[in-house]
C-alpha cells in the first residue's frame, strides 16, 4: 500500500508538472497571465503534492489507525457487554433459584423442628401431669370411700375440693407454660437473657435432676443482660444445648459412673460491654475432633437413630440469621462448652 502510494504520488508530481508546462505555455502565448504568477501558482500546486505523503504517513494514516481500532474496540465492547448481560441474567436466574431452594429446605427443617418440639412437649406435658393426676385420683377414691363410711362433712369436702383444684390449676399453668414456650415470637423484642433461662430451668430442671445432673447458672458482677431478639426461640436454643449436654454426660457414665453431672451456665460481657456472652459447659466428654466442625449442619447427629441432626442446626440459624449473634463450640478439659453471643443494650 505505501509503495503503491509513493509511485502514485510522484506519477502525480511528474503528470501534474508536464500539464503546468503545457498550461504555461499557453498562457504566454495569449497573455493570460504573467509567467512570473504561473510559476508561483506552479510551484505551491507540486509543494502540495510532495507535502501530501507526508501528511498521509504522518498525520492522516495515524488518525486513520486510530478511528479504525477505536471502532474495534467499540465493537468488541458492545459484544462483551451483551455476553456480560446475559451472564448477568442468568446469574441471576442461578442466584433466585438457590435461594428459594434454601428457603424451601429450611421450612421443611423449621416444620421438622416444629413436629419434633411437639412431640417433645406431649411429652413433656404428660410427664408433669403424672403427679397431680395421681393426686386427683386419690382424692376421689378417698372421697368415695369417706361417703361409704359416712366420713363426708364440710371440713372434708372444702379440703378435698381446695387440694384438687390446686392440681387442676398446677396442670393449666402447665399447659400454659408449654403452650407460650413453644410458640415462636413474632417481633424482635428487647428480654433479659439471665431471667429468660431462669424460666427455662423452672419448667424443665426436674427432667435433668431425674437423670442426676445439676444446671449452675452464675451471673458476673455489672453484667449487662438486655439483648433484643425472640425470647422463646432463644429459649429454645438454650433448651437443646442443655439436652446434648445432658445426653452427652448420660453416655460417658455407661462406661466411667463417677463423671460429673454438672452444666455450668454463665453470663458475663465481653471488655467493652458490648456482647452478652452465654456460655453453657458440661463435663460429657467433649465432642471428638472430626466431627466438631460438622455438629451444626442439618442432619448431622452423633447420636445414631435417637437424633434427628435438626436441633443445633436451627440452634444456628435462630441465634445467627435471626438475632444477628454468633453461636460456637470447643471442646474443654474433660467435656464441650458452647458460647452465645448477643448484643448487649443498655436498660
Amino acid at each position: 500500500m505505501s509503495i503503491y502510494l509513493f509511485v502514485t504520488t510522484i506519477a502525480t508530481v511528474f503528470i501534474s508538472e508536464f500539464l503546468i508546462m503545457v498550461l504555461l505555455d499557453n498562457a504566454k502565448k495569449n497573455e493570460i497571465i504573467s509567467s512570473e504568477m504561473f510559476l508561483n501558482f506552479a510551484d505551491s500546486f507540486i509543494l502540495v503534492l510532495l507535502l501530501y505523503p507526508v501528511l498521509y504517513f504522518f498525520v492522516f494514516k495515524p488518525l486513520l489507525v486510530q478511528i479504525t481500532e477505536r471502532k474495534r474496540i467499540a465493537e468488541e465492547l458492545k459484544e462483551k457487554t451483551v455476553l456480560l448481560q446475559d451472564f448477568n441474567e442468568s446469574l441471576k436466574s442461578m442466584v433466585k433459584e438457590e435461594t428459594t431452594k434454601h428457603r424451601q429446605k429450611e421450612q421443611m427443617l423449621m416444620q421438622q423442628s416444629k413436629m419434633a418440639s411437639m412431640g417433645e412437649m406431649i411429652g413433656l406435658i404428660a410427664h408433669q401431669w403424672k403427679q397431680p393426676l395421681n393426686a386427683v385420683t386419690l382424692n376421689v377414691q378417698d372421697f368415695k370411700e369417706a361417703y361409704i363410711h359416712g366420713e363426708l362433712d364440710d371440713k372434708y369436702i372444702s379440703e378435698t375440693v381446695d387440694s384438687t383444684m390446686r392440681q387442676i390449676e398446677f396442670m393449666a399453668k402447665t399447659i400454659d407454660d408449654f403452650r407460650n414456650f413453644f410458640i415462636p415470637s413474632k417481633r424482635k423484642v428487647k428480654f433479659d437473657v439471665k431471667s429468660a433461662i431462669e424460666e427455662l430451668l423452672s419448667m424443665f430442671i426436674h427432667i435433668y435432676h431425674r437423670h442426676d445432673v445439676d444446671v449452675t447458672l452464675t451471673v458476673q458482677p455489672d453484667t449487662l443482660l438486655l439483648t433484643e431478639g425472640y425470647p422463646n426461640e432463644f429459649k429454645q436454643v438454650v433448651l437443646n444445648i442443655m439436652n446434648n449436654s445432658k445426653d452427652a454426660i448420660k453416655s460417658r457414665r455407661n462406661s466411667d459412673i463417677s463423671i460429673s453431672g454438672v452444666i455450668e451456665i454463665n453470663i458475663a460481657n465481653n471488655e467493652d460491654k458490648s456482647k452478652v456472652i452465654i456460655s453453657l459447659k458440661d463435663y460429657g466428654g467433649g465432642i471428638a475432633d472430626d466431627v466438631i466442625d460438622n455438629i451444626f449442619e442439618p442432619y448431622f447427629t452423633t447420636k445414631g437413630t435417637e437424633g434427628t441432626g435438626i436441633g443445633l442446626y436451627m440452634s444456628k440459624t435462630i441465634i445467627e440469621t435471626n438475632m444477628g449473634g454468633s453461636l460456637t463450640v470447643h471442646n474443654v478439659d474433660g467435656g464441650a462448652e458452647f458460647v452465645i453471643s448477643l448484643a448487649a443494650m443498655e436498660t
